[in-house]
């Protein structure tokens, strides 16, 4: 029953990640294959370097949906995921700058990213059985950090 549980818990944390780390993939993606008017969007929003900051945009996606999907450093991964979207949210979603609907659907898409940066931020302070412990890992569990 233990074992079943452990097994159970590992498969539920390798799922997370990858679900986390879907939409970083496929922005990663989508934004590359759209390098020059995203490029455009970020300069209108008055950015400076706005092409290498892109690159380093699409970059840091990648690094880590790619550590989240393979599990090595995902931790770091997820902490670099989650200052990523710090700026990212309130460049694009800064729904108080917005009024009607635009405002709302601009506040979902806020709320969505601090959603997704709890779970990224409950990712990089991965707790552990043994009552919550801090750095206490499964044993016989491969952790990459």
């Amino acid at each position: 029953m233990i074992r079943t549980r452990e097994s159970q818990r590992r498969a539920a944390g390798i799922a997370g990640r990858w679900l986390l780390s879907l939409i970083f993939l496929i922005s990663a993606v989508q934004t590359f294959r759209e390098f020059h008017s995203s490029a455009a969007d970020l300069a209108e929003k008055h950015v400076p370097i706005a092409g290498v900051i892109l690159g380093l945009a699409v970059t840091v996606e990648l690094l880590g949906a790619i550590s989240l999907i393979t599990g090595l450093w995902y931790r770091w991964g997820a902490l670099l995921l989650l200052l990523f979207l710090i700026p990212v949210t309130l460049t694009y979603h800064a729904f108080w700058q917005y009024d009607g609907p635009r405002r709302d659907a601009q506040e979902i898409h806020f709320l969505k990213n601090l959603a997704i940066a709890g779970g990224l931020l409950l990712t990089c302070c991965k707790y552990e059985r043994g009552g919550g412990t801090p750095g206490r890992h499964d044993e016989g569990a491969p952790d990459h950090d």
